[in-house]
């Protein structure tokens, strides 16, 4: 640190001092806020670093979450989805074994009724042959013989011909009911196996990627050169508020015109002698000069 001196200065010893003592004061206030700054800095840049810190693990959080949400619904999806097709094969194997068996039914029906269709042809064969037979017996016993005779064996022929073609007809009117029937059992069937076909599920959301952690603005670091600037302003101004140049001559104290009237000039010796210069040893006026006022 520079220090003044009296003849640097060009004033007194007390000047010198006072410059001093104010130039000390300067450096240690810049010095005192220089540190306070470089502390400031420093706990803006931990604090920083900290929320920094903080926002990412914050922002690690949510998308943790998001990506474990995401993974919970898939699941939840598959899981939907394997139910649904094991829903659906179950249906339609009850559905397609229910028509199996109506088929059956039918099938055996049909075999039913054409047993009872030929067993009544074979009845009507059988009733018209007994006919025929009785025409036959009766016009013999009678002696009975011509075309009388062949009208009445055609006339049952024929009735046993028209009798079996309505058995026929009968038949196949109810197979083609049955068939119908069959039919409907497919529709029915297959409308059971396609009101269980699985439904569409929406994929899950995918989750919104991190945030990325946004870096805060650079923390201003206080300047060596900043400091060292005010520190030579401080010097500067202690110099010039205590700067007094030795060539420019003292300025006489102003003189009381109502007491000056009584006081007798400055010649001789004796009391008025010292009055007029100053008073005492040296005269007021010197000591004054010696102390910088």
């Amino acid at each position: 640190m520079c220090v003044f001196t009296a003849a640097a200065l060009g004033t007194t010893a007390a000047g010198a001092f006072m410059a001093n003592t104010s130039l000390a004061i300067s450096v240690a206030s810049t010095a005192a806020q220089m540190a306070q700054q470089r502390a400031n800095a420093k706990a803006q840049e931990a604090a920083q670093r900290r929320n920094q810190r903080i926002s990412s693990q914050y922002n690690r959080q949510v998308y943790d979450r998001g990506v474990s949400q995401y993974e919970t619904e898939s699941q939840y999806r598959a899981d939907l989805m394997s139910r649904q097709n094991e829903r659906y094969t179950e249906n339609a194997d009850r559905a397609v074994a229910d028509a199996t068996r109506n088929y059956d039914l039918i099938q055996d029906r049909i075999q039913q009724e054409n047993v009872v269709a030929a067993m009544e042809i074979n009845k009507i064969a059988k009733d018209s042959r007994a006919a025929q037979s009785q025409v036959v017996v009766g016009a013999a016993d009678r002696e009975v013989e011509g075309l009388s005779v062949d009208y009445l064996l055609d006339a049952i022929a024929a009735n046993e011909l028209e009798g079996a073609q309505n058995v026929r007809m009968e038949r196949d009117w109810r197979h083609t009911s049955l068939m119908g029937s069959m039919d409907e059992i497919e529709s029915q069937t297959q409308a059971r196996i396609d009101s269980a076909n699985p439904q569409p599920i929406p994929l899950p959301a995918l989750p919104a990627p991190m945030s990325p952690t946004m870096a805060g603005a650079p923390i201003a670091q206080p300047s060596m050169f900043t400091a060292m600037t005010n520190a030579a302003t401080g010097a500067v101004n202690s110099f010039s508020n205590f700067y007094q140049p030795q060539n420019i001559a003292p300025t006489a104290a102003p003189q009381n015109v109502g007491y000056s009237t009584y006081i007798p000039q400055a010649s001789g010796t004796g009391w008025a002698s010292r009055m007029a210069s100053g008073g005492g040893i040296g005269g007021w006026r010197n000591r004054m000069n010696a102390w910088g006022g």
